[in-house]
């Protein structure tokens, strides 16, 4: 890996790293990171793509930026995750557009360490589902109260997406409502804006089935790690099924 690359993707890590930090304590990450990542990254990718005129990396650059600028954005647009994921995925498209490495499925680094972190997010919905087994089974908690009535699937749902807990709760967000009709309905997606509410719902009970807001900035971190290491997920799991032997970097 050249001088260039590797001080882009140092960079990256320590900017990530702060911003998980801040994304973890106060659920908000100031713009300087993304601005600082960019203005820096950004004019050495351009150096390194003038240095390799004559090569594929300008074209793969230009593409893979628009590219992961595109999707960041509509994944934002569509409420999938927020503002701050889809700055890091825009920065780090400028930091490291064009992979180097040979286990990735598509040369466009971003997307690949997009998909590696929601991938690894997939811990905390299996993380919930035993939590919940547990206080069902062993504990013999009667945790799925709030969704008396509802239809099967969606109890199926709720024991992967959240659990029942004792409001108020930082940065956990309701999923069972008071209609004005007075029947209770349930969401299994609530507004981003409700993670930030830290006071009692008023449903008239101490606890509720909430879900619990994980900003994606860390497992984005990770994912840029573990594409380093590994590579694409994506990649590994389609040579494990076709049995065929993984490059190496």
């Amino acid at each position: 890996m050249d001088p260039l690359t590797t001080f882009n993707l140092a960079l990256s890590f320590v900017l990530l790293s702060v911003a998980s930090v801040m994304d973890l304590v106060k659920r908000e990450v100031e713009d300087w990171i993304w601005l600082l990542l960019a203005s820096i990254t950004g004019p050495l990718t351009l150096f390194r793509a003038l240095l390799y005129l004559e090569t594929s990396y300008p074209v793969l650059a230009v593409i893979s930026i628009a590219v992961s600028s595109s999707v960041a954005y509509l994944f934002y647009r569509l409420g999938l995750y927020g503002g701050a994921d889809a700055k890091a995925i825009a920065a780090l498209s400028l930091a490291y557009p064009v992979n180097l490495h040979e286990r990735a499925v598509h040369p466009i680094a971003p997307i690949g360490i997009l998909l590696n972190a929601l991938m690894l997010s997939l811990a905390v919905p299996a993380a919930l589902f035993l939590f919940n087994a547990y206080r069902l089974l062993v504990r013999r908690e009667d945790v799925l109260s709030d969704l008396a009535g509802t239809p099967s699937h969606v109890r199926l749902a709720a024991l992967f997406l959240g659990t029942r807990v004792t409001f108020p709760k930082r940065f956990w967000a309701p999923m069972v409502r008071v209609e004005e009709d007075g029947s209770v309905r349930i969401s299994l997606s609530p507004p981003f804006t409700s993670y930030f509410l830290e006071e009692k719902p008023k449903i008239g009970r101490k606890e509720l089935w909430a879900t619990p807001g994980i900003p994606l900035v860390a497992f984005i971190t990770a994912g840029l790690v573990l594409y380093l290491a590994v590579g694409d997920f994506l990649y590994l799991i389609l040579t494990s099924i076709s049995g065929a032997p993984s490059l190496s970097p």
